[in-house]
């Protein structure tokens, strides 16, 4: 693997997070066939909860909506023929791992519970939200041959944020690069030399 390879890498994933996310996080269809976005607390975070399903409404998409921590509302957007093609292509493993292969199940389950980067399911729940340069997918960093770390480093490098994916190696006990201190709790990263980089 050639540093220019990680770093084509980082700017492509950058334009997928532009294009996919932030203003079109429930704009849903058949390559994107899952969307979520967070509203605030209170009654203007409803009204703009029900502003985001009018906005993104069509033929197929269904929504479903979710308090949050601190009185804030989660809506989750979804193309039900897409969700419903993706979860009978992966019927297999959803089985083998015990989740639903019903889209409205799949949406509650995915929501509930986070995947840890690196499993076949991690790469599922990425393919529903359209996130196919996702660093946690085994695909994509095996495919490059180097840690997932790695790829989170050279991004938050390059673009000065950190990859939004790092709350799920976060969550998953995997170390995140030291200079993601800035963003996460300094026990969730790794301390200097701890081999982040391949």
């Amino acid at each position: 693997m050639t540093p220019d390879a990680v770093h084509r890498w980082a700017a492509a994933r950058r334009v997928d997070i532009l294009t996919r996310e932030h203003g079109n996080s429930l704009r849903v269809g058949a390559r994107k066939p899952l969307g979520s976005r967070g509203y605030g607390p209170g009654f203007s975070g409803a009204l703009r909860a029900g502003a985001g399903m009018w906005a993104h409404r069509g033929p197929g998409v269904r929504f479903q909506s979710y308090s949050g921590a601190g009185g804030g509302y989660w809506l989750y957007a979804y193309h039900e023929p897409s969700l419903r093609a993706l979860l009978l292509h992966w019927g297999d493993l959803l089985d083998f791992h015990g989740w639903p292969r019903e889209p409205a199940a799949f949406v509650d389950r995915a929501r509930a519970e986070m995947v840890p980067p690196g499993s076949a399911l991690y790469g599922l729940v990425a393919d529903a939200y359209g996130d196919r340069f996702n660093p946690g997918r085994s695909d994509v960093h095996d495919g490059m041959g180097v840690l997932p770390t790695l790829l989170l480093d050279v991004y938050a490098e390059q673009h000065g944020e950190p990859d939004p994916s790092f709350v799920y190696f976060a969550a998953a006990g995997i170390p995140l690069p030291p200079r993601y201190a800035q963003w996460a709790p300094p026990e969730a990263c790794a301390r200097p030399g701890q081999g982040m980089r391949s």
